[in-house]
């Protein structure tokens, strides 16, 4: 079977970052607001799925920077950046979102 993590080093860490994506990705245009030590941005996602999400946002996130996405008063996603291209940013949640949740991301 095909290895389908890579490892990334850097100022966070070692962590696993998938190359394929095995969950449905979903096309959204939600706004939102991104947290990290330093502040908070908004931003638009522009895809999810239960294990990551894709946004863009005015601020430039460094790979392996952890971050937490705020959806709505009460959805709340910790994440770690694992791309970015100008100012589209990746993200890997720390956890898969649970399909009750998930449902109600609109």
């Amino acid at each position: 079977m095909k290895d389908v993590t890579k490892r990334n080093f850097g100022q966070m860490g070692a962590y696993k970052v998938p190359i394929r994506r095995p969950q449905s990705r979903f096309n959204v245009s939600i706004r939102a607001h991104a947290h990290w030590d330093a502040g908070r941005v908004s931003v638009t996602l522009h895809d999810i799925s239960i294990a990551g999400a894709a946004f863009s946002s005015l601020v430039k996130f460094t790979i392996g920077q952890r971050i937490i996405l705020v959806l709505g008063n009460d959805i709340r996603l910790q994440a770690i950046v694992i791309w970015n291209n100008e100012r589209r940013i990746g993200c890997q949640f720390e956890n898969p979102i649970p399909s009750y949740l998930f449902n109600r991301i609109e």
